[in-house]
This record gives structure tokens, C-alpha cells and sequence, in this order.
């Protein structure tokens, strides 16, 4: 499935998250299920989804001065699969951004691939998407926040971080590593507790594929715990459905141009 995305900064694509705000009080816990299925109650035992997303760039002219910015090239894919093993089965969702981005200061001009790449699995929506392990690594050249660079190399900030997180068997606890790959592969390893009883917890790289496993009209506004390796803190999040609206697109299904009414629902992510 091809749709078109507009790209947001590399960095807050590393935190999955939308808006900052504070959240109110944490009511009942959501209820998932398994609504990427076409019948969201069928006990598979097999299931892959793939879905594939160009991604453009739109020019914030407030972006940068003293240098000139521009992203070519963005693709998002996405796969969720069942897996099963020694009869045990659960999920495992991969993700993979890449783009080209271009920095110009005078007549120099130097671009780069970034890039984002991750992978989280967890247990099925009987048993609340409870995660089991992520993985993330970045690549990126993010804009340097730098009025008056004297090179080209100031007007850009170079990042390769990996971030691996793992969960005890009964959620009650876990532990984030992370490593800077262009400090010596310098570690900072964090434990951390879970307190869930009224809110679902989910891991980071779960937060954008949970909002599917929701049914808006039954729970417009719901609350998560996520764990955000940077602050070494869990995190209250609320995320807030608006009414359903639907339009007509076109894109690719299993490789053939499909024209379809598609329905959804925008959601709010709050801190």
C-alpha cells in the first residue's frame, strides 16, 4: 500500500510522539484488538502486512539560516507479522525510514542518507500487546541550529544511536540500553519500574501501530505508559481519536492501482 507522507523532523521521529501538553488523570485501561485483521476476532495463525509509504519534503523557510536544506528520496516501510514459536505465538513489528537530505552553504553541497530503523515484539491483543523486546538505530544529519555557520559541516548535528530495550515476563519492570555508536560505542544502560494497573503500558516503537488496535467509538480517549530512554523516565500519554472522516484515494494493493473510500480516524498523541 502506497500513500504519501510529509516529512517531520528525523528527531521526532525517534520518539514517537505528536504534541506536548499535560495529560488528566488516568482512567480505565484500553481495550485492544486485532483491527489490521479483516475480521479482527479470527484466531490466525499466520498473518503479514506490509505497508509502504513515499515521503516528501515541504520547505520551512524558518528553518535554517546561513545554509539551504532539502530531503529527497523518503520511504517508510512497515511490517507486522505473526510469529510463532514452540507454540507460543506473538508479534513482531519492523520499520524502516530512509531519506536523502542535502545540505548547500555557498557552493558547497554535501548530502547524506539518513535513516531509522526498528524493530519491537510483543504478545497478542488477548494479552494487552504486553512488549517483549525493541530495537532502534538512528543515522542522521539533523539541521544545526546555527545562524552564521563558517563550514558546511556547522550547519548540520551527526547522531548514530542504537536503543535496546527488554521487559520482565510479568511487565513489572525493564531495561533500556543505549549506545552512541560515534562515542567509543559508549553505553547508557537505565532500569526502570511498570506500574500499570489502570493504564496500559506499551513499548515506544508500539505506540503508532497501538492507535490501529483501537476502536475509537468505544474509547475516544486513551491513556499508555511508555518508557522514553532520554528522560529515563515512564511517560503518561493520552491519545485523543476525532470523528471519523473518509476520502476517496488511490494507491497500490499487492502491486495493482486500486481507487478506494477510505475511512479513519485523526488522533491526537499527547505527553
Amino acid at each position: 500500500m502506497f500513500k504519501s507522507k510529509k516529512i517531520l523532523g528525523l528527531s521526532s521521529l525517534f520518539l514517537a510522539t505528536a504534541l506536548f501538553s499535560s495529560c488528566a488523570g488516568m482512567n480505565s485501561a484500553v481495550t485492544f484488538n486485532d483491527y489490521w485483521q479483516n475480521n479482527p476476532d479470527a484466531k490466525l495463525t499466520k498473518f503479514q502486512e506490509t505497508l509502504v509509504y513515499d515521503v516528501t519534503y515541504s520547505e520551512n523557510k524558518g528553518l535554517a539560516d546561513g545554509y539551504a536544506l532539502a530531503y529527497s528520496g523518503g520511504t517508510y516501510t512497515t511490517t507486522l507479522t505473526l510469529v510463532t514459536e514452540s507454540a507460543k505465538s506473538y508479534y513482531r513489528y519492523e520499520t524502516n525510514f530512509s531519506i536523502t537530505v542535502s545540505y548547500t552553504y555557498g557552493e558547497e553541497i554535501q548530502s547524506f542518507n539518513d535513516s531509522i530503523v526498528s524493530w519491537t515484539t510483543f504478545e497478542k491483543s488477548a494479552n494487552h500487546l504486553q512488549p517483549i523486546a525493541s530495537h532502534k538505530e538512528l543515522i542522521s544529519h539533523s539541521p544545526a541550529n546555527v545562524s552564521e555557520p563558517t563550514k558546511i559541516e556547522d550547519c548540520y548535528d551527526y547522531n548514530h544511536l542504537m536503543v535496546d530495550t527488554t521487559y520482565a515476563s510479568d511487565l513489572s519492570s525493564g531495561k533500556s540500553v543505549i549506545k552512541n555508536c560515534e562515542a567509543e560505542n559508549e553505553l547508557i544502560e537505565e532500569s526502570f519500574d511498570i506500574k500499570d494497573d489502570k493504564t496500559r503500558y506499551i513499548d515506544n516503537e508500539q505506540l503508532y501501530l497501538a492507535m490501529r488496535a483501537i476502536n475509537p467509538s468505544n474509547n475516544s480517549s486513551s491513556n499508555f505508559l511508555v518508557y522514553a530512554p532520554f528522560t529515563g523516565a515512564v511517560q503518561k500519554i493520552q491519545a485523543t481519536f476525532a470523528s471519523a472522516e473518509g476520502q476517496s484515494l488511490t494507491f497500490k494493493r499487492n502491486g495493482t492501482d486500486v481507487t478506494e473510500s477510505v475511512e479513519w480516524n485523526s488522533v491526537t498523541v499527547n505527553i
